[in-house]
């Protein structure tokens, strides 16, 4: 059997519709065998945007970003053991969310720390999740914004269809609106959207049944698709590959980190 390990990481604001498609998903990669799953929220975390000073170039590989006493140091450290990760992000001004724009900024500290390695992030398989307030707004640029990100740190983006019937395929990632086709239509006569931060809006995600269906998807294609992947490297003579497993030396420097 391989084994893998998924982390899905909600990059909201809230504990709320984003956290529940995330773990929509997470919950589907586990119904595979030898599929260990990890959920992380940024709700609630202090994470401070990177402010350039490059102090990661020489930090300790435990402490990839040394700029801030912040809670990115915990979360960093777990993106460097997982096999995929899924990403979640609201929908704000047609891109993701400032979270996920803040947290990603100091995720530059893994490629940049000599004793992480550029490779930190290598070939782990990607999915990623947008959840907008209408299913007309944002969605898709959200998603082109997160995959962009995984694209430049050299990781596998996966989508969540076609699955059997169930997803008509095309998706870039899963994606869900929490106004719905039925909920735009309040707004057009008049009658207000669900108000924000209340119970029902917190978990109006629970009505798209196809958001629900393309996050089944997603999970249970970064989970096979990072057990391919892991199998391949341990099946693949490194003399095979210019990107094998192992430590590697970019610029004079030694990156002890292995590769994945």
């Amino acid at each position: 059997m391989v084994n893998v390990k998924i982390l899905g990481i909600s990059t909201s604001v809230r504990h709320a519709n984003t956290e529940i498609a995330v773990k929509w998903a997470m919950e589907s990669a586990a119904e595979l065998p030898g599929v260990e799953t990890e959920f992380v929220s940024l709700a609630g975390k202090t994470i401070y945007p990177c402010n350039n000073c490059y102090r990661c170039l020489n930090s300790e590989a435990d402490n990839p970003c040394p700029a801030y006493d912040d809670d990115f140091r915990e979360i960093c450290l777990k993106m460097i053991e997982p096999d995929g990760i899924i990403v979640g992000a609201n929908v704000d001004f047609q891109t993701a969310g400032v979270l996920f724009h803040i947290f990603k900024s100091r995720l530059m500290s893994l490629e940049m720390n000599r004793k992480v390695g550029p490779e930190a992030l290598r070939n782990k398989v990607f999915g990623c999740i947008a959840v907008g307030g209408s299913p007309y707004n944002g969605i898709n640029t959200a998603q082109q914004y997160m995959i962009m990100w995984a694209i430049q740190n050299d990781m596998h983006v996966v989508g969540c269809g076609p699955d059997k019937g169930i997803t008509c395929g095309g998706f870039l990632g899963a994606g869900g609106a929490t106004f719905l086709v039925k909920g735009c239509a309040r707004i057009f006569r008049g009658r207000g959207p669900l108000l924000p931060n209340t119970p029902a809006e917190k978990e109006a995600i629970k009505e798209d049944e196809a958001c629900f269906l393309q996050c089944q998807a997603l999970g249970k294609r970064v989970a096979e698709t990072a057990k391919v992947i892991k199998a391949g490297f341990d099946t693949v003579p490194p003399e095979e590959m210019h990107w094998q497993k192992g430590p590697v030396k970019i610029g004079g420097y030694d990156f002890g980190q292995k590769q994945r």
